[in-house]
């Protein structure tokens, strides 16, 4: 976890999410990048909801986040 918070940090990022990328990622929310390595993703895709482009993905989203909360409290 700390190491989440620092990489959120050093980004000053609104949002940062744990990923992973296991051998076998079925079952899982896919995380779909919106161009290959980079750091922003585009969408959170359900397994039960994955285009057939998708189901190659292997990347997870892992359900920890980190966000920059200022923003969250403007009226």
């Amino acid at each position: 976890m700390a190491e989440v918070w620092r990489f959120h940090q050093a980004e000053q990022a609104a949002m940062t999410l744990l990923t992973a990328v296991p051998e076998e990622p079925t079952g899982y929310g896919r995380v779909v990048r919106k161009s290959p390595g980079s750091p922003e993703v585009a969408a959170i895709v359900e397994q039960k909801m994955l285009s057939p482009e998708q189901l190659s993905l292997r990347e997870i989203n892992m359900g920890l986040y980190a966000f920059r909360t200022a923003p969250c409290w403007r009226t």
